[in-house]
């Protein structure tokens, strides 16, 4: 089964769109595809909740820990379930031609 990386990179207020993604996040990985989630950017705040349905999924969660720190939620707690990850593991995937990248 193809492997997907969804990396989400806008914030809560930047509109329903985020809410969206991560529920089709959730959907794919409800199907039994492996998805890797990425957050990046703004997306990295929601660590504070709206994570529990793609978890529950079987999605692994990638919290880009340079984003936390600039952000100031470095110290937040993760769900069970995701982790803090350094750029490298993320690029590896985006350079994997078996892996299908999506942005948001």
């Amino acid at each position: 089964m193809t492997r997907h990386l969804l990396v989400a990179s806008r914030g809560a207020w930047s509109g329903p769109g985020v809410d969206r993604f991560l529920a089709d996040a959730a959907a794919l990985a409800g199907t039994g595809a492996p998805v890797t989630v990425l957050l990046v950017a703004d997306a990295v705040p929601l660590i504070a909740g709206g994570m529990a349905e793609l978890l529950a999924a079987g999605a692994e969660v990638l919290v880009d820990r340079f984003a936390a720190a600039q952000r100031g939620v470095a110290g937040l707690p993760l769900p069970d379930g995701a982790r803090w990850a350094d750029l490298t593991e993320p690029a590896e995937l985006f350079l994997d031609p078996a892996v299908k990248v999506v942005w948001h």
